[in-house]
Order: C-alpha cells, then structure tokens, then sequence
C-alpha cells in the first residue's frame, strides 16, 4: 500500500532511498540523488549496480564499474558499464572490441590520456609508456619515435629501420645547339618507411657543360663539389634539385646523379641509387679562319664537336685544286702544315691566304665544302 506511512518509511531495496521518493523501490540501483544506499541490506547487496559483474556487497566500488573484484565478469548489458570507458582508450565499454585492453578501440577513437589504465600500457610495443610518450611527445602509435631513456617495458615490436631511395634525372633539350642552356632536372624522393636524414646526392657537372645556376626545392647544391645536402628526407617526400648549364662544343655530355650517403637507416634497394641524362649537341661550327704562328692563340683549325663523328675525313685544297692536307678522325688539331705530296713537300707550312676544305663526316651526309683563310 504506497499510501502506507509505514511502507513509505521503509528503504526495501537498500540503496538510502525510502520506498515513498524512491522511484523503483524495488531496484537498489535507481534511488533519488545523493541518496546512501545501506549496504548491510541484502537486496542492494546481491544487486549488482555498476554492471561489472561484481555484486555491490563485495564490490570496492560499487558505483565504478571499472573497479571490482578480480575474476569478475562485466554484464555487458548494463548501460552503465556500456558508458564507462574502463580502459582509457577513447572507445566506450559497449562498442569497444576489447574493453580491456587501452590499444585496441574503435577507429576515429581519442584516449583519454590522464587514463591510469591507458598511460600504464605501450600501444606500440616500443618499450616507453604511453604516458611516458606523452610526457616525452613522442608518438605513441610510432614504434621507431620514442626516447631510449624512458623504456621501462620489454621492447615487443622492433622499429622498422629500412627505408628506400630513389633518384631520377632528367635534361629538358636532348638536342641543344652549342652554347645553349639547359636544365637538368634532379629528382629524390623516399619511397620508404622510415625518415631519411643528411642524404647526399652527387651531381657534378660533366667536361661538355659549363655550370650557370641551380636552385632546389630542399637543401643546398655546391657547384665546386658537385654534392646536393638535404637535412631531412621523410618517407613519401620528394625533393628537387634543377641545375642550369651551357652545352659546350666538346666534351662529356653523359650526366650522372647517384645518391652518395644517407643516415638514419638503410636503403634497401640500391638499383634506384643512379640516374643518368645527356644530350647530343646539334653543332658543327667550322672556324674557317685560323692563325698558326705558335703565340697559342687561334693556332689551329678548329670544328667545334668534330669528336662527335669520329668516321671524319678532313680534305684541304689550295687555290689550284690541289691537295694540300688530308687526314681521317680529325681532331682539330691541323696548324697549317702541309702533308699533300702532290704541290709541297710533307711537312711544309703552307702560306698565308685562301684554302679550300672538304668535309666528310661519314655518317652518309653529304660532305661539307667551304674556305679557310690562314694567315700567319
């Protein structure tokens, strides 16, 4: 009888609330707040109110359900232990796949960092705490990111220290003509998994250019040492380094890039260390005016990338339709001295004035005719 004095008087369920303000006086887990509970009575002692399958009587806290007795087995299906967060990992007890354990949560989760439960585990088995790493912040997801003093546990997972360089090159004219400019476009990048620190490319410039300018995107390039220095070289970055030269008219013309050192791993796949580029200079200038008098100047007739066609056949007539000079695989060195029999003796300089050369590449084009003037 709910009208009864007596009745509303007494607390039947135990949990400080009268049967007449309570509002279930049967269940000693629903009371009035701030309400006792009494916990000599034996239905708020059998009751179970934190849902952490420890009953309230024997229950260090019966109110937490992340606090009970050992052995115990949570009702999975009381909403107050669904609530509660017991291991500190940002993922509620009702959908965390394991409530028990602060490194295993739902995706998207945050911990909750004052946690005790959480900061006493290592999530990534680097043998540092998670409130350890948190102090330190250091990442505590990142097995290679961790202070070597602060390992208080068994190290369980070992750092993935390879990581993977590769370079590649590039020239934006395969074809130049003599004297242009162009630019060799360097490329780095970490396909790795683990930072890359004080990486080293070397880059000098071949005999057949003439350094003008450089700009990178990381790091510095010295043209009087070739080397390209990048501090810091994260894994998926990629940096580039472009470099401007003049094509001279002879000369190595073949440009190699290769990756020289790296710290902070190793590099596992050294097939990717080189890349080479190079241009074939569109040249064929013939200075058809020479001076050999031996002041070291002009002493010679030159061609510039004569060296290129090495199947050459050099021809030189003078004003009659003599020979006067023939040679094969010319190399720009003819100073004006005759090996025609048929006018001069071998070995005679021949006068100043008017010649006439033809000029055989031998690669199937039709040979080149013009003047020479030599003038001593």
């Amino acid at each position: 009888d709910t009208s009864n004095a007596v009745w509303q008087a007494a607390d039947c369920d135990g949990d400080g609330d009268a049967n007449g303000t309570d509002p279930d006086s049967n269940n000693p887990c629903v009371y009035t707040a701030g309400s006792t509970p009494d916990t000599s009575n034996a239905v708020w002692q059998a009751a179970d109110c934190d849902g952490d399958g420890d009953a309230n009587g024997t229950d260090p806290d019966s109110n937490n359900p992340c606090v009970s007795t050992a052995g115990s087995t949570p009702d999975t299906s009381n909403a107050v232990w669904q609530a509660a967060d017991c291991d500190g990992d940002g993922d509620a007890n009702g959908t965390d796949p394991d409530s028990n354990n602060p490194c295993v949560y739902t995706a998207g989760s945050t911990p909750e960092t004052n946690n005790a439960v959480w900061q006493a585990a290592d999530c990534d088995g680097d043998g540092v705490t998670n409130g350890d790493e948190t102090i330190d912040t250091t990442d505590v997801n990142d097995p290679c990111d961790f202070n070597s003093s602060s390992i208080t546990m068994p190290v369980t997972v070992t750092c993935n220290e390879n990581f993977d360089l590769e370079i590649s090159k590039e020239v934006d004219t395969e074809k130049p003509t003599v004297d242009e400019e162009v630019v060799f476009t360097i490329m780095i990048s970490n396909i790795g998994d683990v930072l890359a620190t004080n990486v080293v490319v070397e880059e000098v410039m071949p005999s057949g250019y003439t350094y003008v300018s450089s700009v990178a995107t990381s790091g510095s390039y010295s043209s009087n040492n070739g080397e390209w220095t990048i501090d810091q070289l994260p894994p998926g970055d990629v940096q580039l380094l472009e470099i401007t030269a003049k094509v001279l008219g002879f000369g190595d013309y073949q440009n190699t890039a290769f990756i020289l050192s790296a710290e902070g791993g190793t590099d596992v796949n050294g097939d990717n260390n080189t890349s080479t580029a190079s241009v074939t200079p569109t040249c064929l200038t013939i200075y058809n005016e020479f001076s050999p008098n031996g002041d070291g100047d002009n002493d010679t007739f030159v061609i510039d990338c004569i060296e290129n066609y090495p199947n050459n056949t050099l021809e030189v007539y003078n004003r009659w339709g003599n020979i006067v000079y023939t040679t094969k695989n010319y190399s720009n060195n003819w100073d004006g001295t005759s090996n025609g029999r048929v006018v001069l003796n071998e070995s005679d300089k021949l006068p100043i004035g008017t010649y006439y050369y033809v000029l055989d590449l031998g690669d199937g084009s039709k040979p080149k005719v013009g003047w020479l003037y030599i003038n001593r």
